[in-house]
């Protein structure tokens, strides 16, 4: 990663420089794909502005800080670069789209459920013959669709002995749904 250091109109100090350059360095841990990052740094009268600038999965993160002194400033938009790394990385691992197939996971868990992982998945109808084929790419080891020949919903996996399973779901009757209550 490449830090690119640019005082307007001021000299930049070493010393700054290497403070920068750690702090810079610290912050981009949070996300493997930063590519650079540019510190801007202006001086007029009592007022030290740092803008920060990095670009992260084509995208332009840009932060900035004033203070009445320069390490403050730089401190400040750093800080808040940092943050919004932070961030961004949280809604690369919470929220990925994958071919029409939206999976959100909760890191919190319902204080009424034991649940810990929600999946919300499109449900596409398909022939078993179709769905055996296209459960060859899915990463997940089980897939959910809608079956045309019966019209329910079907969940295809592999079982530990790597064979194919198939469950096919069906209505409770309303006497089954009142005894389990």
């Amino acid at each position: 990663m490449e830090v690119v250091i640019t005082g307007r109109q001021m000299e930049v100090r070493p010393a700054l420089k290497r403070h920068i350059q750690e702090r810079a360095q610290k912050a981009a841990r949070y996300v493997a794909t930063v590519g650079q990052i540019v510190v801007i740094l202006k001086t007029e009268k009592y007022r030290h502005h740092a803008e920060v600038l990095a670009r992260v999965d084509g995208r332009l993160l840009r932060t900035e800080a004033e203070t009445d002194d320069l390490n403050t400033a730089v401190d400040g938009a750093i800080d808040k670069l940092e943050t919004r790394l932070k961030r961004h990385q949280e809604r690369r691992r919470n929220l990925r789209t994958e071919k029409g197939r939206t999976i959100r996971k909760t890191e919190t868990p319902s204080p009424t459920s034991n649940v810990q992982v929600r999946r919300a998945q499109k449900i596409v109808p398909m022939t078993l013959l179709a769905a055996e084929a296209k459960f060859e790419t899915v990463k997940d080891g089980f897939l959910l669709f809608l079956d045309r020949d019966s019209g329910g919903v079907c969940l295809l996996y592999r079982d530990h002995d790597g064979k194919l399973g198939l469950i096919e779901a069906t209505p409770a009757s309303p006497s089954a749904s009142r005894q389990s209550r």
